[in-house]
């Protein structure tokens, strides 16, 4: 049932939006897991947003394993100093400090192209 599909997808975004909008993360972060997991994204911002809000309001490892999936794919599609920060943050706290370390001097070489302040992103390195 093609309707179907597309009544449950519309669901499960709603169920999203509203979550966003109310400031919700508890029901935001499951939420927005369940539909990027299901639906996926063609656009990187997206998908680097999603990705940064569940790196900044999880500590579950199932559901950052997943943000850091969309961040990978984000940065395929568009690299940039947000997705690569967004990358090396999941790296770093999905216990990855190898691949964190060398994404964050990836995303802060990139910050410095474009003369961004990459001060949050240069605590990864501090740290591990």
């Amino acid at each position: 049932e093609h309707g179907g599909a597309i009544a449950q997808r519309l669901t499960d975004h709603y169920d999203m939006l509203h979550a966003e909008q109310t400031r919700n993360n508890e029901a935001y972060v499951p939420a927005a897991v369940k539909y990027y997991d299901t639906y996926g994204s063609d656009s990187a911002m997206e998908l680097n947003s999603v990705a940064w809000t569940v790196f900044e309001s999880s500590e579950d490892q199932a559901q950052l394993e997943k943000a850091l999936g969309w961040a990978k794919k984000s940065v395929e599609m568009e690299p940039g100093y947000a997705n690569m920060d967004t990358r090396a943050g999941l790296y770093n706290k999905t216990g990855n400090k190898e691949m964190a370390k060398k994404t964050a001097m990836k995303a802060i070489e990139m910050a410095k192209e474009d003369g961004q302040d990459y001060s949050e992103t240069a605590k990864i390195l501090d740290e591990n």
